[in-house]
């Protein structure tokens, strides 16, 4: 049986071991705080980040640490830099002002929005 385009599966792209690699001020006054995260790139090395649209800049994501059993967070991708994709990091903004420093888990695009 053939998937369909609207199978979840393809619509959602997981990142894992997800963790928050530097905090920095929004030198361009969009955003207060930029979290730059670093992604496990195993089984990403054929991705062309130059032509692919994952991880697009305006990007809503949804990162957690439980496997999204109690907790959410929300973030926006803010710097999306082929090279630093390719080597597994991104630099988002959380949507809510989240006190978070500190992040090891799961992060999710949905590739059905774009």
């Amino acid at each position: 049986m053939r998937r369909s385009d609207c199978d979840g599966e393809r619509n959602v792209k997981v990142y894992r071991d997800v963790r928050i690699v530097s905090v920095m001020s929004d030198r361009k006054g969009d955003y207060d705080i930029l979290h730059r995260l670093q992604f496990c790139t195993r089984g990403l090395g054929n991705i062309r980040w130059q032509y692919n649209k994952r991880l697009m800049s305006g990007n809503l994501l949804c990162i957690s640490s439980d496997m999204f059993q109690t907790e959410v967070l929300f973030a926006v991708v803010t710097n999306r830099n082929p090279e630093d994709l390719q080597k597994g990091h991104l630099t988002v903004a959380f949507v809510f002002e989240e006190d978070e420093d500190e992040l090891d888990g799961e992060l999710l695009d949905f590739t059905l929005l774009y």
